[in-house]
């Protein structure tokens, strides 16, 4: 039984003492933690010798299990991390039974340096084939964020490596799924708790009409992931698995994974046995088709509960919440949430600095974004309206992320528009209470449609950087960098083209070096809204284009010859 304190948590048996959580460091939910600080849990009364055991620290970006020196001293249980965390990731933390208190998760963000909360940095690293999802994370331990995507196409895990700064080496396939199984989303975590990071697919079945399994790739410590056992182990779940988190939903020390069920109205709940061997422990009910998931604290109690974006039927978000031992019901009040149209991407943090967790709900059919803030109980509210991400081009939705782009304190957000429009990330300024804002450069062009966002400190300046998928047949994926310069990184393997002058005056000329040795191709310029406002072909290296006509602004000039990756610069009309 459990007894809610204004302190903390009491574990209450019959005719037993309690011992009480009296303060967790960090504090729940907090944003702008010091990268380099101590997770601790302090009790009413002194702790058992050794009890340092209990506390565990889980990084999806850097570490996993993170490593370091844990203590038990008097009434505190602390753990000082050999290495910091990440800019802006969200970093979770476990205090077992054995801890001498009932179990506690909680969550809290790394502090994001002050960024310009502008995407102007453009790489467009190749991929050779559709993508489905992308994810951030250091995969080799060299202290820089790997990108990695899920290729449709090839069944396959890609993973293109950060040699720092930035820069990005030639995408290679890191995990080979067999002819049948067909990849879709995928979540990064440590599952064998050995100190890197794993990774969990949600798969189809091609063969067997949708059904679906939870497929395990673990990682050597230098990102090379194998599929030998127990990693071959994959998790039967219900069909057409889509969305999938994990997290530690027991509190038992190491990470569960969920995935959502589109096809089955259901989340599929898998429980660790430490080692990576998972079992489906439950199927809990939702609403209809949920596309996505997001797990997170909602109602403070200290354990993990969801919400699900839903798509079909009577599109809505559905609320979930633990009850301390990994099983999921629906509250009383606001099981349901009334989220729009379409409601495909979900995203939690604390909006408005209150200390609980808010959802940010996306709407690709109304072109918006639902706020739903909390009221500390896990009621989630809907603000009306919702935020509208603009009509030009049309806006359409699809994924959510929350991060502190400009390094003010509070949760911004990011989201994707997918399903043929021009590829556009939209970004929602956050004024500090959960109200949302297009502010200037709002709008930020990609060159591959997306249909998910990560974000991370792609280019080790200490700000968040974005990155997005690519769909429908793209070649390549989408890295846009916080930073007001028009910088433009490549993959090592390609050489970029040279432009000259740049800025350019309205209604000169623009000279081209394209950096190729192909016979032919197509240059094209793209404004901010994806429009292409001029395209021309060329057959030799220099070629000469004309800004008549075009509007002072920046623009995106593409080059792409056949065979070769397309590249990507900024040109400035003045």
């Amino acid at each position: 039984m459990r007894f809610l304190t204004l302190l903390g948590f009491v574990f209450a048996a019959s005719g037993a003492s309690a011992q009480v959580i009296t303060s967790l460091l960090p504090p729940r939910n907090a944003r702008s933690v010091a990268r380099s600080t101590a997770v601790a849990a302090t009790l009413s009364a002194p702790v058992a010798v050794g009890a340092g055991s209990a506390l565990h620290v889980f990084s999806a970006q850097a570490g996993g299990h993170k490593a370091g020196t844990a203590t038990a001293t008097g009434n505190v249980i602390s753990l000082t991390p050999t290495v910091g965390f990440k800019p802006g990731e969200v970093v979770r933390a476990t205090l077992t039974a054995a801890g001498s208190a009932v179990p506690q998760v909680w969550q809290f963000t790394a502090a994001a340096g002050q960024g310009a909360g502008v995407f102007r940095g453009v790489s467009n690293p190749v991929i050779g084939s559709s993508t489905s999802d992308v994810e951030v994370a250091d995969l080799d331990n060299d202290s820089d964020l790997d990108l990695l995507v899920v290729d449709v196409i090839n069944r396959a895990i890609t993973v293109t490596r950060n040699l720092g700064g930035g820069t990005f080496a030639v995408p290679a396939p890191a995990l080979v799924l067999p002819p049948n199984y067909s990849p879709q989303e995928l979540a990064i975590g440590d599952l064998d708790n050995d100190g890197d990071l794993d990774l969990a697919i949600s798969t189809y079945f091609s063969t067997q009409g949708g059904n679906g399994a939870i497929t395990i790739g673990l990682n050597d410590g230098q990102g090379n992931f194998t599929t030998t056992a127990p990693a071959t182990l994959s998790t039967l779940v219900g069909n057409q698995p889509l969305g999938i988190e994990v997290g530690d939903i027991d509190a038992d020390g190491d990470l569960d994974i969920l995935t959502a069920s589109y096809a089955g109205n259901s989340v599929s709940v898998c429980r660790n046995n430490g080692s990576a061997g998972f079992t489906l422990a439950a199927t809990v009910a939702v609403g209809d088709s949920p596309r996505d998931l997001a797990l997170g604290d909602l109602d403070s109690d200290g354990d993990l509960d969801f919400v699900t974006a839903n798509g079909g039927g009577t599109p809505n978000a559905s609320v979930r919440l633990n009850d301390g031992s990994g099983l999921f019901t629906a509250p009383a009040q606001g099981g349901s949430l009334s989220t729009g149209l379409q409601s495909i991407g979900v995203a939690l943090g604390d909006v408005d600095r209150d200390g609980d967790l808010d959802a940010l709900v996306t709407n690709p059919a109304g072109g918006s974004v639902s706020v739903c803030l909390n009221n500390g109980a896990a009621l989630l509210t809907p603000v009306v309206p919702a935020v509208v991400l603009g009509l030009v081009p049309a806006a359409t939705p699809f994924d959510v992320a929350l991060g502190d782009i400009d390094g003010d304190g509070d949760l911004d957000g990011l989201a994707v528009n997918a399903y043929g429009n021009a590829p556009t990330v939209r970004v929602m300024t956050n004024d500090g209470l959960g109200g949302f804002s297009l502010g200037r450069d709002a709008v930020v062009a990609l060159s591959a449609t997306p249909n998910h966002i990560a974000l991370g400190d792609l280019d080790g300046d200490g700000d968040l950087d974005l990155a997005t998928d690519g769909i429908s047949g793209s070649t390549t994926f989408n890295v846009r960098f916080n930073q007001l310069t028009t910088a433009t990184q490549q993959p090592a393997s390609a050489a970029p083209a040279t432009i000259w002058p740049n800025p350019v005056g309205r209604g000169t000329t623009l000279h081209l070096l394209t950096g190729t040795t192909a016979a032919a191709g197509t240059i094209t310029v793209q404004n901010l809204l994806g429009q292409i406002v001029h395209q021309q072909a060329f057959q030799q290296a220099k070629s000469d284009i004309t800004t008549a006509g075009l509007a002072p602004g920046l623009y995106l000039l593409t080059v792409q010859a056949p065979g070769q990756p397309a590249r990507t610069q900024h040109v400035v009309v003045e």
